[in-house]
């Protein structure tokens, strides 16, 4: 198949092995892949000239050992021998040992533009009933590249920690992820960029009827300067923060079910283009919403209320209003019918500058309970704001889809 981007391509060839050895909580695979170009599929001399053919084979493992019922780990790695142009018949000038350089070029002959790169990654979990934590480690070589892979992402390496916690029968709830990564792990780019996250998630669920979630979510990026000539005009910083608190009440009922639920988000971005001339941002946002479901008659009810203000760059801009949506169900809900309006008036600088109308209809039919059709449409309005969008737009979307179960 067509694997270059450019217009003449080559024809590539694929070859994998694997063997496996162990039982479902414990294996271990071994992993050998081979791709190449075909030379002689390049026909014409334009097409000879902007295509190299390419060559890559790659050796791996994967393994997954549950050591007891509460412990267990997962590592995959792998090392990718890419040859960009075969066409060349120079040697390559790696320091590898002969024995090595014998054994490797028993699959693939290492020439000048041959790159040899390694990704791997490592998962730890312990499990108990009201504790958990998952570790998590990956690297990726700078300019990792496989034919077996159609997009990989490169020149990284991340340590993530998830702990979770939960008391009085699981009616508390702790949720928390931290991460840490960073790239330029072979120190040629100017800058090294490092970034750190994290998100944390309180539940309280006491009975059926009320519950609510509080969240933060934070994110770090910063770049460190590796050589005396970069400019601190050009190294990116960005720290956000976010904090998100939702309660809700619950009523159900036989045939009746009533959600209230409020939202409330507050979110300040410092985003500096340069660290010279920081930009400021914040936005805060509430939304308080009533669903009405009646089983019985297939109805759904939507209503709510909602309050926007932002400001950024010398612009607080505030929008107000409200949201409508209705639902009906048909013939046992095979069929079902749906609507959602929201409309929301807009202020920048204390001055009216439009109204934001966004509007969905959407209809989903299930044929013998395995084929499902979908059809929809969106209609979206709104003024220019200056921090959102920066001019005025309109867009309509129609959406057709079908989906089968198994």
């Amino acid at each position: 198949p067509p694997r270059s981007t450019l217009f003449p391509y080559t024809t590539l060839f694929r070859s994998g092995f694997k063997l496996g050895y162990g039982t479902k909580n414990n294996f271990f695979d071994l992993m050998l892949f081979k791709a190449f170009d075909k030379r002689s599929s390049l026909k014409d001399t334009i097409s000879t000239n902007r295509v190299l053919p390419e060559e890559n084979f790659v050796v791996g493992f994967n393994t997954f050992q549950r050591i007891t019922k509460h412990f267990s780990f997962d590592i995959n790695a792998a090392t990718s021998i890419y040859t960009y142009n075969t066409s060349s018949e120079d040697s390559i000038p790696l320091e590898f040992d002969k024995t090595v350089k014998n054994l490797i070029e028993t699959f693939i002959k290492l020439r000048s533009s041959t790159q040899v790169q390694a990704a791997a990654s490592a998962d730890f979990s312990m499990v108990y009933p009201n504790f958990s934590l998952q570790a998590q480690y990956r690297i990726i070589q700078p300019y990792y590249r496989s034919m077996g892979i159609a997009m990989f992402l490169s020149d990284l390496q991340s340590i993530m920690v998830s702990p979770s916690f939960s008391f009085f029968k699981h009616k508390i709830q702790f949720t928390n992820s931290f991460q840490t990564q960073h790239d330029n792990l072979n120190k040629y780019k100017i800058y090294t960029t490092h970034r750190n996250i994290i998100n944390s998630t309180l539940s309280v669920n006491p009975n059926n009827t009320f519950g609510i979630d509080i969240t933060y979510s934070g994110f770090n990026l910063d770049q460190k300067k590796n050589q005396l000539k970069a400019a601190d005009s050009t190294r990116l910083a960005q720290q956000s923060n976010t904090i998100t608190i939702m309660p809700r009440l619950m009523f159900v009922k036989q045939n009746f079910s009533d959600v209230v639920s409020l939202a409330t988000s507050f979110t300040n971005i410092n985003n500096k283009v340069s660290v010279q001339d920081p930009i400021k941002t914040t936005n805060f946002y509430t939304t308080l919403t009533n669903i009405i479901n009646l089983a019985k008659s297939g109805w759904s009810f939507t209503a709510g209320v909602n309050y926007n203000a932002a400001k950024s760059a010398g612009i607080e801009l505030i929008s107000t209003g409200g949201v409508l949506g209705i639902a009906k169900g048909f013939f046992n809900n095979r069929l079902s019918v749906s609507n959602n309006t929201t409309v929301l008036s807009n202020k920048s600088n204390g001055n009216n500058i439009g109204k934001t109308i966004s509007s969905d209809l959407q209809m989903n039919v299930e044929v013998k309970h395995r084929h499902h059709f979908t059809i929809g449409g969106n209609y979206t309005q709104s003024p220019a704001n200056g921090i959102y969008n920066q001019t005025d737009f309109t867009l309509y979307r129609l959406e057709v889809g079908y989906q089968y179960s198994f």
